[in-house]
Protein backbone atom coordinates (compact mmCIF):
# COMPACT_ATOMS: atom_id res chain seq x y z
CA UNK A 1 0.00 0.00 0.00
CA UNK A 2 1.36 3.65 -0.42
CA UNK A 3 1.83 5.93 1.80
CA UNK A 4 -0.91 8.55 2.38
CA UNK A 5 0.22 12.05 2.24
CA UNK A 6 -0.86 13.65 5.86
CA UNK A 7 -1.98 16.98 5.64
CA UNK A 8 -1.13 19.97 8.29
CA UNK A 9 -2.57 23.44 8.10
CA UNK A 10 0.68 25.26 9.66
CA UNK A 11 3.93 23.96 10.47
CA UNK A 12 5.50 23.91 14.13
CA UNK A 13 7.53 25.62 15.19
CA UNK A 14 10.65 22.96 15.54
CA UNK A 15 9.39 22.00 11.96
CA UNK A 16 12.30 25.06 10.39
CA UNK A 17 12.16 25.98 6.98
CA UNK A 18 14.25 27.95 4.55
CA UNK A 19 13.46 31.18 2.66
CA UNK A 20 14.78 32.55 -0.60
CA UNK A 21 15.65 35.77 0.82
CA UNK A 22 15.86 39.32 0.79
CA UNK A 23 17.93 39.96 -2.92
CA UNK A 24 14.77 39.04 -4.89
CA UNK A 25 12.92 42.36 -3.27
CA UNK A 26 16.53 43.78 -3.60
CA UNK A 27 16.64 43.12 -7.16
CA UNK A 28 12.93 44.49 -7.96
CA UNK A 29 13.98 47.72 -6.00
CA UNK A 30 16.75 48.28 -8.11
CA UNK A 31 14.90 47.64 -11.44
CA UNK A 32 12.17 50.31 -10.17
CA UNK A 33 14.73 52.89 -9.36
CA UNK A 34 16.06 52.25 -13.00
CA UNK A 35 12.59 52.48 -14.75
CA UNK A 36 11.87 55.45 -12.68
CA UNK A 37 15.21 57.20 -13.28
CA UNK A 38 14.88 56.60 -17.16
CA UNK A 39 11.68 57.85 -17.16
CA UNK A 40 12.70 61.09 -15.55
CA UNK A 41 15.89 61.39 -17.59
CA UNK A 42 13.64 61.43 -20.50
CA UNK A 43 11.17 63.56 -19.36
CA UNK A 44 13.77 66.40 -18.70
CA UNK A 45 15.08 66.12 -21.98
CA UNK A 46 12.03 66.56 -23.58
CA UNK A 47 11.50 69.65 -21.36
CA UNK A 48 8.65 68.55 -19.16
CA UNK A 49 8.65 69.81 -15.89
CA UNK A 50 9.65 67.06 -13.03
CA UNK A 51 9.60 66.76 -9.37
CA UNK A 52 12.93 67.44 -7.59
CA UNK A 53 13.10 64.35 -5.78
CA UNK A 54 15.01 61.74 -7.12
CA UNK A 55 14.09 58.49 -8.13
CA UNK A 56 15.60 56.42 -5.86
CA UNK A 57 13.18 57.89 -3.43
CA UNK A 58 10.14 57.18 -5.44
CA UNK A 59 11.42 53.68 -6.08
CA UNK A 60 11.69 53.52 -2.22
CA UNK A 61 8.09 55.15 -1.60
CA UNK A 62 6.85 52.24 -4.09
CA UNK A 63 8.38 49.19 -3.30
CA UNK A 64 8.10 50.30 0.63
CA UNK A 65 4.18 50.43 0.35
CA UNK A 66 3.87 47.22 -1.73
CA UNK A 67 6.06 45.11 0.50
CA UNK A 68 4.40 46.87 3.54
CA UNK A 69 1.05 45.80 2.29
CA UNK A 70 2.53 42.47 0.89
CA UNK A 71 3.92 41.85 5.10
CA UNK A 72 0.49 43.00 6.41
CA UNK A 73 -1.62 40.29 4.27
CA UNK A 74 0.39 37.74 4.68
CA UNK A 75 0.50 37.90 8.53
CA UNK A 76 -3.19 37.82 8.83
CA UNK A 77 -3.41 35.16 7.18
CA UNK A 78 -0.88 33.20 8.72
CA UNK A 79 -2.22 34.43 12.20
CA UNK A 80 -5.43 33.19 10.81
CA UNK A 81 -4.34 29.52 9.97
CA UNK A 82 -2.26 29.14 13.05
CA UNK A 83 -5.61 29.80 15.02
CA UNK A 84 -7.44 27.43 13.47
CA UNK A 85 -4.94 24.94 13.36
CA UNK A 86 -5.77 21.95 16.10
CA UNK A 87 -2.86 19.73 17.89
CA UNK A 88 -3.45 17.72 15.32
CA UNK A 89 -3.59 20.34 12.01
CA UNK A 90 0.41 20.92 12.97
CA UNK A 91 3.18 19.20 10.58
CA UNK A 92 4.60 16.48 11.97
CA UNK A 93 8.59 16.21 10.94
CA UNK A 94 8.38 12.39 10.88
CA UNK A 95 5.41 11.47 7.98
CA UNK A 96 7.47 10.69 5.08
CA UNK A 97 4.68 12.90 2.81
CA UNK A 98 3.31 15.97 3.96
CA UNK A 99 1.34 18.86 2.25
CA UNK A 100 1.21 21.98 4.91
CA UNK A 101 -1.20 25.24 3.94
CA UNK A 102 -4.68 25.85 4.29
CA UNK A 103 -7.58 23.47 3.36
CA UNK A 104 -7.86 25.42 -0.02
CA UNK A 105 -3.82 25.00 -1.05
CA UNK A 106 -3.50 21.40 0.17
CA UNK A 107 -6.84 20.40 -1.21
CA UNK A 108 -5.75 21.93 -5.20
CA UNK A 109 -2.35 20.17 -4.18
CA UNK A 110 -3.95 16.69 -3.68
CA UNK A 111 -6.44 16.91 -6.38
CA UNK A 112 -5.29 14.18 -8.72
CA UNK A 113 -2.30 12.74 -6.20
CA UNK A 114 -2.55 8.73 -6.17
CA UNK A 115 -0.92 5.93 -6.98
CA UNK A 116 -0.43 5.89 -10.49
CA UNK A 117 2.22 5.79 -13.26
CA UNK A 118 2.85 8.66 -14.45
CA UNK A 119 4.86 10.02 -17.60
CA UNK A 120 7.94 11.71 -16.64
CA UNK A 121 8.17 15.34 -15.57
CA UNK A 122 11.06 18.01 -17.03
CA UNK A 123 11.55 20.97 -15.41
CA UNK A 124 14.35 23.76 -15.77
CA UNK A 125 15.75 25.52 -12.58
CA UNK A 126 17.13 28.52 -12.14
CA UNK A 127 18.98 28.28 -8.89
CA UNK A 128 16.17 26.37 -7.48
CA UNK A 129 18.05 23.72 -5.81
CA UNK A 130 19.54 23.53 -2.07
CA UNK A 131 21.32 21.92 0.47
CA UNK A 132 20.55 22.40 4.45
CA UNK A 133 23.39 23.42 6.72
CA UNK A 134 24.70 21.56 9.67
CA UNK A 135 26.61 22.53 12.53
CA UNK A 136 29.98 21.21 13.50
CA UNK A 137 28.02 18.85 15.88
CA UNK A 138 26.10 17.64 13.19
CA UNK A 139 22.78 19.50 14.52
CA UNK A 140 20.68 21.33 11.79
CA UNK A 141 22.26 24.96 11.08
CA UNK A 142 19.52 27.69 12.09
CA UNK A 143 19.78 30.89 10.32
CA UNK A 144 18.04 33.56 13.98
CA UNK A 145 14.81 35.16 13.19
CA UNK A 146 12.64 37.34 14.98
CA UNK A 147 10.29 34.59 16.07
CA UNK A 148 11.37 31.73 14.59
CA UNK A 149 14.46 30.10 12.68
CA UNK A 150 15.03 29.56 9.06
CA UNK A 151 17.03 26.64 7.82
CA UNK A 152 20.74 27.96 6.51
CA UNK A 153 21.04 26.46 2.79
CA UNK A 154 23.91 26.23 0.00
CA UNK A 155 22.99 26.48 -3.90
CA UNK A 156 23.42 23.37 -5.44
CA UNK A 157 25.97 25.20 -8.53
CA UNK A 158 28.29 22.96 -10.46
CA UNK A 159 31.86 24.28 -10.91
CA UNK A 160 31.77 24.75 -14.08
CA UNK A 161 28.54 26.64 -13.65
CA UNK A 162 29.96 28.89 -11.04
CA UNK A 163 32.73 30.46 -13.31
CA UNK A 164 29.50 31.40 -15.97
CA UNK A 165 27.72 33.00 -12.60
CA UNK A 166 30.52 35.36 -11.62
CA UNK A 167 31.06 35.94 -15.34
CA UNK A 168 27.38 37.00 -16.00
CA UNK A 169 27.19 38.59 -12.74
CA UNK A 170 30.63 40.88 -13.37
CA UNK A 171 28.95 41.72 -16.85
CA UNK A 172 25.68 42.89 -15.55
CA UNK A 173 27.29 45.37 -13.39
CA UNK A 174 29.05 46.84 -16.19
CA UNK A 175 26.24 47.17 -18.21
CA UNK A 176 24.95 48.94 -15.60
CA UNK A 177 27.52 51.21 -15.45
CA UNK A 178 27.74 51.62 -18.85
CA UNK A 179 23.78 52.04 -19.17
CA UNK A 180 24.36 55.36 -16.35
CA UNK A 181 26.55 57.05 -18.75
CA UNK A 182 24.83 56.68 -21.23
CA UNK A 183 21.27 57.37 -20.20
CA UNK A 184 21.58 58.72 -16.41
CA UNK A 185 23.32 61.78 -17.04
CA UNK A 186 26.78 60.30 -17.53
CA UNK A 187 27.17 59.69 -13.63
CA UNK A 188 28.33 56.73 -12.05
CA UNK A 189 25.45 57.34 -9.50
CA UNK A 190 24.97 53.98 -9.18
CA UNK A 191 23.13 52.50 -6.40
CA UNK A 192 22.97 49.42 -4.02
CA UNK A 193 19.81 48.13 -5.15
CA UNK A 194 20.99 48.82 -9.19
CA UNK A 195 23.91 46.98 -8.18
CA UNK A 196 22.11 43.72 -7.05
CA UNK A 197 19.43 43.94 -9.87
CA UNK A 198 21.91 43.75 -12.41
CA UNK A 199 24.18 41.15 -10.67
CA UNK A 200 20.39 39.44 -10.12
CA UNK A 201 19.65 39.76 -14.00
CA UNK A 202 23.28 38.63 -14.91
CA UNK A 203 22.90 35.22 -12.40
CA UNK A 204 19.81 34.60 -14.40
CA UNK A 205 21.08 34.87 -17.73
CA UNK A 206 23.75 32.25 -15.68
CA UNK A 207 21.30 29.78 -15.33
CA UNK A 208 20.38 29.31 -18.72
CA UNK A 209 23.74 29.66 -20.28
CA UNK A 210 24.78 26.44 -17.85
CA UNK A 211 21.45 25.10 -17.47
CA UNK A 212 20.22 22.69 -14.85
CA UNK A 213 16.77 20.36 -15.31
CA UNK A 214 14.98 18.00 -12.81
CA UNK A 215 12.98 15.31 -14.10
CA UNK A 216 10.83 13.30 -11.77
CA UNK A 217 9.35 10.02 -12.57
CA UNK A 218 7.87 6.90 -10.46
CA UNK A 219 10.18 6.43 -7.41
CA UNK A 220 13.09 9.01 -8.47
CA UNK A 221 14.16 12.29 -8.69
CA UNK A 222 17.10 13.16 -11.44
CA UNK A 223 19.15 16.25 -11.43
CA UNK A 224 20.72 17.08 -14.28
CA UNK A 225 23.83 19.77 -14.63
CA UNK A 226 24.99 20.90 -18.24
CA UNK A 227 27.63 22.46 -19.63
CA UNK A 228 27.61 25.57 -21.37
CA UNK A 229 24.40 26.14 -23.74
CA UNK A 230 23.79 22.68 -22.72
CA UNK A 231 26.07 21.07 -24.39
CA UNK A 232 28.46 18.01 -23.41
CA UNK A 233 27.76 15.22 -20.84
CA UNK A 234 25.61 16.67 -18.25
CA UNK A 235 26.51 15.59 -14.48
CA UNK A 236 23.66 13.59 -13.38
CA UNK A 237 22.23 12.60 -9.85
CA UNK A 238 19.44 10.43 -8.83
CA UNK A 239 17.40 10.41 -5.54
CA UNK A 240 14.88 7.48 -4.76
CA UNK A 241 12.21 8.96 -3.25
CA UNK A 242 10.65 5.60 -2.08
CA UNK A 243 11.72 5.83 1.54
CA UNK A 244 12.60 9.61 1.51
CA UNK A 245 10.66 12.52 3.20
CA UNK A 246 8.91 14.53 0.94
CA UNK A 247 7.39 17.20 2.12
CA UNK A 248 5.62 20.08 0.40
CA UNK A 249 5.15 24.03 2.15
CA UNK A 250 2.62 25.60 -0.40
CA UNK A 251 2.76 28.87 1.31
CA UNK A 252 6.32 29.27 1.22
CA UNK A 253 6.84 27.57 -1.65
CA UNK A 254 9.39 25.34 -0.98
CA UNK A 255 9.66 21.34 -1.11
CA UNK A 256 12.33 19.41 1.60
CA UNK A 257 13.17 15.69 0.85
CA UNK A 258 15.06 14.16 3.39
CA UNK A 259 16.62 10.74 3.41
CA UNK A 260 16.17 8.76 6.62
CA UNK A 261 17.98 5.92 5.34
CA UNK A 262 20.96 7.93 4.50
CA UNK A 263 21.74 10.27 7.52
CA UNK A 264 25.03 11.45 5.76
CA UNK A 265 22.90 13.00 3.11
CA UNK A 266 22.22 16.67 3.49
CA UNK A 267 18.16 17.65 3.20
CA UNK A 268 17.39 18.70 -0.54
CA UNK A 269 15.28 21.69 -0.64
CA UNK A 270 13.43 22.76 -3.99
CA UNK A 271 12.27 26.52 -4.45
CA UNK A 272 9.04 25.71 -6.51
CA UNK A 273 8.86 29.65 -7.88
CA UNK A 274 12.16 28.93 -9.68
CA UNK A 275 11.40 25.89 -11.01
CA UNK A 276 9.80 26.54 -15.45
CA UNK A 277 7.62 24.36 -16.80
CA UNK A 278 5.41 21.21 -15.81
CA UNK A 279 2.18 21.71 -14.81
CA UNK A 280 0.82 24.03 -11.37
CA UNK A 281 0.80 23.16 -8.54
CA UNK A 282 4.47 22.06 -8.95
CA UNK A 283 4.89 20.44 -5.70
CA UNK A 284 2.41 17.87 -6.66
CA UNK A 285 4.81 16.16 -9.26
CA UNK A 286 6.69 15.74 -6.44
CA UNK A 287 4.35 13.74 -4.30
CA UNK A 288 3.49 11.63 -7.45
CA UNK A 289 7.07 10.43 -7.88
CA UNK A 290 7.10 9.81 -3.65
CA UNK A 291 3.54 7.92 -3.68
CA UNK A 292 3.98 5.99 -7.03
CA UNK A 293 5.09 2.13 -6.08
CA UNK A 294 4.95 1.54 -10.13
CA UNK A 295 8.40 0.75 -11.79
CA UNK A 296 10.41 3.78 -12.52
CA UNK A 297 10.42 3.75 -16.88
CA UNK A 298 13.52 2.88 -18.69
CA UNK A 299 15.51 6.28 -19.30
CA UNK A 300 18.39 7.29 -20.51
CA UNK A 301 20.95 8.91 -18.06
CA UNK A 302 22.91 11.22 -20.00
CA UNK A 303 19.56 13.34 -21.74
CA UNK A 304 16.45 14.21 -21.25
CA UNK A 305 13.97 12.55 -23.38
Amino acid sequence: MPDAVRVARVARKEDLWPNSGPLPYFAAAGLVILLVGVTIAVLRRAGVPVAAFGPSQVAVAVMGLGVGVWAIVRAVRRRRAKKAAGPDEQSDPEARLQAVGDAKQTEELLREVSNVSFEPVVMRCVYALSRGQRTPDGKVAVRGGIKRGRVKTTHMVPRRSRVALGVCAATGVVALMGFHLLFMGGKFNVNYFEVIAAMVVGAGVAAFVCPTYVRLAPGVLDVFHFGLLGRGEPEVARYDLRKARVHVHVPNHFVRIEFPDHPERLMLYVDLRRLLGGSSPKGRAFLLAAMSTHPTPPMPEDRLE
